[in-house]
């Protein structure tokens, strides 16, 4: 569902990927690792077809992301950011609605059906109680929620998380991934940057490690999240307890 071909980027005479390959299957959680700065941001950007590369391509479905009209990508990917706060005081209910958004002329308003995709995407993350919350006064993991159900509302198959489990405690962190995994048991393709290499072990299927703007590894999350790769990745020593637990090598 998701091929990248060599893919190279830049930000004019400074290079920050370059020959990036790799691919998503439906159905699929692909883990993005890496340290800061290593790109993954603009990895995304490029997927999302925000921002055109120096060479290779991104392919959604089959289809170059850079032929794709706006609407034709908004109907095969959804993006769902880190939790923010918008500049005005939406409801949980609006602001699931506004993923509908892009099937529809600039000045029609939501129909029935729109409401109907906004209702079905509050229930099948179980959070309909919160549609007449405000978004501002949730906690972290239920603005999460409420983002992941405003991309299911969209109706897109693809769903690009930018760090999604950022700044959520122990317990949202694990309801979030669980409901994450739940989407890709129902055929949806997720890829998601993470700073955690311990949820990437439990949770993901395949594992993209980046570092100094290329691909470190690719693969299984078993055959990427190792000692040795998780020690060139960040520069500390790692030891992987019976192949699932990370620590920190010296840890007492």
């Amino acid at each position: 569902m998701i091929q990248v071909e060599s893919l190279s980027v830049g930000y004019g005479a400074r290079q920050v990927l370059h020959d990036i390959s790799f691919s998503a299957a439906q159905g699929e959680l692909l883990a993005v690792l890496g340290p800061n700065g290593v790109g993954k941001t603009t990895l995304f950007r490029c997927m999302l077809g925000l921002k055109a590369p120096t060479g290779g391509r991104v392919l959604l479905g089959g289809d170059d992301v850079r032929q794709l009209s706006a609407r034709e990508l908004a109907d095969r990917a959804a993006y769902i950011p880190q939790s923010h706060y918008p500049a005005f005081h939406y409801t949980v209910y609006d602001m699931v609605l506004m993923g509908t958004a892009h099937g529809l002329s600039p000045f029609v308003s939501p129909g029935r059906a729109q409401q109907k995709q906004a209702e079905q995407a509050l229930a099948r993350l179980d959070i309909t109680a919160l549609a007449d919350r405000y978004y501002t006064q949730l906690s972290g993991g239920q603005q999460q929620l409420v983002l992941i159900a405003r991309a299911l509302a969209q109706q897109a198959r693809i769903l690009f998380m930018d760090e999604p489990a950022s700044g959520l405690d122990f317990g949202n962190r694990i309801k979030l991934m669980r409901q994450v995994r739940r989407l890709t048991g129902e055929g949806y393709t997720v890829v998601l940057s993470s700073h955690d290499p311990q949820t990437a072990l439990t949770y993901a299927d395949r594992v993209l490690a980046l570092h100094s703007g290329g691909v470190l590894a690719c693969g299984t999350a078993r055959e990427v999240i190792t000692e040795a790769t998780m020690g060139a990745l960040y520069g500390v020593p790692f030891e992987l307890l019976d192949g699932r637990v990370i620590v920190p090598k010296g840890a007492e």
